[in-house]
C-alpha cells in the first residue's frame, strides 16, 4: 500500500489543487502508507497546505470526529487525521476535556453538537472505578469487585444512552483490557475470581449494554493490542510524563483499524476483490506449467494460495464480489478449474471473468461495466509489481493492494485490511457475492437473445414489495449507506431515523426484493415517501446497480403512485440531487413522465400529476404485495 512519493512532491501535488478541490481517489493516492514515519510527515505538509483551510469540502469528502475520555488524547489527533485523508476524507477532529469523560458526555459539550459524526469513547477500567476497588487487588477479585465493575459499566451505558439524546453520531467505545500480569503472579490461577475475569465480565457488561443504543459499537482495542503486542504498545515512561499510555506506533496501528469505520459511514466501502491467477491463486504459470503442475494443494508451498483462495470465499460469503483479471489463456485456465479439485474457489464465484492479453487497466475498467459498479469499489490484487504500477498509474480509483512478499502472509493481510468492512450487514449483504455471479449467467442469456424485450420476458422476473418491518430495517440503512450510482438523493439515514418514521402516519418506508429463474437478488430498492400539503414527496428512491435496466426502477414509480392516492393526493413531488455519481438516474424522472418545475444549482425539482397521467407497471413484472 505503500506510496512512495517524497514529501517535497506531495507538497507540490496538493498545490495542484488549489483552484479545484481534489476528489477522494486523488487525495487518497497521495497519503496512502503503510509507514509511520511518512505519515507523520504527510499530515506535516497537509497542516501547511491551503487545502487544510478550506471549508466547502464536500459531505462525502469531510467528516467531524470527536474524542473524549481519560488520559492525554491530544497525541491521537494526527493520526486520525492520517487516517481519513489516507481514504480521501478530510477530517475535524476535536479533542474533548482532560479527564473529563462524563462532563463531555453529560453536558452539551463540543463533542456532542450535530455536525459530529464519529465520537469515540477512550477509558479503561481503572479509570471507572472507585480508587478503593482498581487499587486493592484482594477488592478487584472478590464479589465486591465484581459489583464494582458491573455499578461502574452501568454508568457509562447510562451516560453514552444520555449522550444519544444530543447527537446522530457513530459511537465507538474502546473495549477493556489489562495491561499488566496478574498481582497474583502464577497464584492467579488458583483463585475463584481470575484476574483477566474481570475484564471478560467488564467487557460482557458493555456489550449488552451497548446492544441497547443505537448506532453504538465497541471498538476493539483489546484486540489490537493483543496482535500488535502489549511492550511494544505501552510506554510506561510517556505514561509517567504526559499520561499518554501508548507509543506512537501503536497509536498509528489503532487508526489504521479506525479506517473502515469512517470508509462505511461515507459509503465508501469496496464492493469488488479483482484477482490475477498466476502466482496469485496458485503458484507457477498454467500456461507453461501446465494444469497440473501448479502449486495449489493442502500441502508445501501451495498451501499458502488453498489458504489465501480460503479468505477470499470468506469474503465472497460476507458479500463481497469476486472477479478476475489476468493475462492468460481462457481454455487452460478452464482446464485448470475443471481438473484441480482441489481449489477453493469455482468459476460460479465470480462474477466476471477477464482471462484475455490486453492490459489490466482495461480489463478493470470491463469489469467495472460489465457488472454496473464504480471503478472506486474495485480492489485488485496481483502478484506482479509491473502491472500494480500499471494499474494505479492508469486507474486512480482502483485501489491497488501491495501485498505482504512472502505469499503465506497474504490471507491474514487480506482480511485485516478492512477494506470491505462494513457497519451495516444483512441476509442480502451476505448473498451479494453469489448473486452478482449469477447476474453473469443472466448476461450471457441476454447476449444469446433478438432483443431486450424478448430477455426481460425470459426472465420471468418477479418483485416483491414489503413494508418496512424488523427484519428489512438493516437491509434498508445497509442500501442507503452503500447505493451511490442509481439513487435520487443519496441521503444517509440512521436505523433510529428509520425506526422512527416507520410508526409515522405520514411515512411509507417501502422495500423491494426481486427473483427470476436464475435465482434471488434479495432485497435491491428502497424508496421513502413523505405526505405534504397537497402533494407526496419522494424523500430516498434508490436501487442496487445489479438490478438496474430490469423495469424494477419503473415498478417502485408505480408502488409510489398508489401510495400517493392512499394518502388521499394526486402530486408527487421529487428532487434530483446531483452527485459525483449518480449520473446514471438523472434522466429517470424526466423519461418517467415527470415535469421540472425548478432548478437549484445542481438540485432539480420535479412534479407528477396522477390526475392527468399513470405510472404504469412493467408488463413482463409480476408483483407480488406483502402486508406487514
Amino acid at each position: 500500500m505503500t506510496n512512495h512519493k517524497n514529501v517535497e512532491d506531495v507538497a507540490v501535488a496538493l498545490t495542484q489543487f488549489t483552484q479545484k478541490l481534489p476528489s477522494r481517489a486523488q487525495l487518497a493516492r497521495i497519503f496512502e502508507t503503510d509507514d509511520l514515519q511518512r505519515a507523520r510527515q504527510l499530515v506535516s505538509s497537509w497542516n501547511a497546505s491551503p487545502l487544510a483551510e478550506r471549508k466547502d469540502w464536500p459531505d462525502t469528502q469531510s467528516i467531524t470526529i470527536a474524542v473524549c475520555g481519560f488520559s492525554t488524547l491530544e497525541y491521537l489527533k494526527p493520526h486520525l487525521m492520517w487516517a481519513t485523508l489516507a481514504d480521501g476524507i478530510v477530517s475535524d477532529v476535536i479533542i474533548g476535556q482532560y479527564n473529563q469523560l462524563y462532563q463531555d458526555l453529560s453536558v452539551q459539550s463540543r463533542v456532542s453538537q450535530p455536525d459530529v459524526e464519529v465520537l469515540w469513547v477512550w477509558e479503561q477500567l481503572n479509570d471507572l472505578l472507585p480508587l478503593e476497588v482498581s487499587k486493592n487487588a484482594d477488592i478487584l477479585l472478590s464479589d465486591r469487585g465484581i459489583d464494582a465493575v458491573n455499578a461502574a459499566i452501568d454508568s457509562l451505558v447510562h451516560a453514552i444512552a444520555s449522550v444519544r439524546n444530543k447527537t446522530g453520531a457513530l459511537i465507538l467505545v474502546n473495549d477493556f483490557f489489562s495491561d499488566r500480569p496478574s498481582p497474583f503472579g502464577i497464584a492467579d490461577s488458583s483463585r475463584e475470581v481470575h484476574f483477566e475475569q474481570i475484564f471478560r465480565i467488564a467487557n460482557d457488561r458493555l456489550q449488552k449494554g451497548l446492544a441497547t443504543i443505537t448506532h453504538s459499537v465497541i471498538f476493539p482495542l483489546a484486540g489490537l493490542l493483543r496482535d500488535f503486542g502489549l511492550e511494544r504498545a505501552v510506554d510506561r515512561r510517556l505514561e509517567l510524563l504526559a499520561d499518554c499510555r501508548f507509543t506512537p506506533e501503536f497509536f498509528f496501528r489503532i487508526s489504521r483499524a479506525f479506517r473502515p469505520y469512517v470508509r462505511s459511514l461515507k459509503a465508501a466501502v469496496k464492493k469488488v476483490l479483482v484477482l490475477d491467477l498466476d502466482n496469485t491463486l496458485w503458484g507457477g504459470v498454467v500456461g507453461e506449467d501446465g494444469w497440473d503442475k501448479v502449486k495449489i494443494g493442502s500441502e508445501g508451498a501451495g498451501k499458502a494460495y488453498l489458504i489465501f483462495q480460503t479468505a477470499a470465499l470468506e469474503l465472497y460469503n460476507r458479500g463481497v464480489i469476486l472477479a478476475i483479471n489476468s493475462k492468460n489463456n481462457l481454455d487452460d485456465v478452464k482446464e485448470l478449474f475443471e481438473r484441480r479439485q482441489e481449489m477453493v474457489l469455482k468459476p460460479e464465484h465470480f462474477a466476471s471473468i477477464r482471462t484475455n492479453w490486453q492490459d489490466k487497466a482495461k480489463n478493470c475498467l470491463e469489469i467495472a461495466e460489465e457488472i454496473n459498479v464504480g471503478l472506486d469499489s474495485l480492489v485488485l490484487w496481483d502478484d506482479n509489481p509491473a502491472e500494480r504500477l500499471f494499474v494505479r498509474g492508469s486507474l486512480n480509483q482502483v485501489y491497488v493492494v501491495e501485498p505482504p512478499d512472502d505469499p503465506a502472509d497474504w490471507a491474514d493481510y487480506l482480511i485485516r485490511s478492512g477494506l470491505f468492512d462494513s457497519l451495516q450487514f444483512s441476509v442480502e449483504d451476505a448473498t451479494r457475492g453469489q448473486m452478482y455471479a449469477q447476474d453473469r449467467l443472466r448476461r450471457q442469456t441476454a447476449a444469446a437473445v433478438q432483443d431486450m424485450e424478448s430477455f426481460l420476458s425470459s426472465l420471468e422476473l418477479e418483485v416483491e414489495v414489503q413494508p418496512v418491518s424488523e427484519q428489512n430495517i438493516p437491509r434498508i440503512v445497509s442500501l442507503l449507506s452503500r447505493t451511490n450510482q442509481f439513487n435520487l438523493t443519496t441521503k444517509r439515514h440512521t436505523e433510529q431515523t428509520i425506526r422512527d418514521w416507520a410508526v409515522r402516519s405520514d411515512f411509507r418506508i417501502t422495500c423491494y426484493a426481486a427473483k427470476d429463474r436464475f435465482g434471488s437478488y434479495g432485497i435491491v430498492g428502497v424508496t421513502i415517501l413523505t405526505r405534504t400539503t397537497g402533494a407526496t414527496e419522494i424523500d430516498s428512491l434508490l436501487l442496487s446497480c445489479r438490478a438496474m435496466g430490469k423495469g424494477i426502477e419503473k415498478t417502485m414509480l408505480s408502488v409510489i403512485a398508489g401510495q400517493t392516492k392512499q394518502f388521499g393526493v394526486k402530486k408527487i413531488k421529487a428532487v434530483y440531487k446531483k452527485t459525483k455519481k449518480n449520473a446514471s438516474i438523472k434522466d429517470f424522472l424526466p423519461d418517467n413522465g415527470f415535469m421540472l418545475i425548478a432548478e437549484d444549482g445542481d438540485d432539480k425539482h420535479f412534479e407528477f400529476d396522477l390526475s392527468q397521467k399513470e405510472l404504469v407497471l412493467p408488463k413482463h413484472i409480476t408483483i407480488k404485495q406483502v402486508d406487514k
